[in-house]
């Protein structure tokens, strides 16, 4: 694993740490990031599946509207 020195705003790193729950700075840092990287992924996967064709009538106001009869 690489060593980085980073600056970084302790407020920011102390409202992350109580936010995540982490007891560290090294791991809200790494919780941070891993989320950034999922949601990313989910963005991925979500555009991928809207080029779907079943997925595209998720999309659609009135097929949806009969789902939730």
């Amino acid at each position: 694993m690489a060593m980085t020195s980073v600056d970084l705003p302790e407020d920011l790193v102390a409202e992350a740490m109580h936010a995540l729950g982490a007891k560290t700075k090294r791991e809200a840092i790494t919780s941070a990031l891993e989320d950034v990287v999922r949601r990313s992924h989910q963005r991925e996967a979500l555009g991928a599946l809207s080029q779907m064709t079943f997925a595209r009538d998720l999309l659609d106001p009135e097929v949806r509207a009969q789902a939730r009869r």
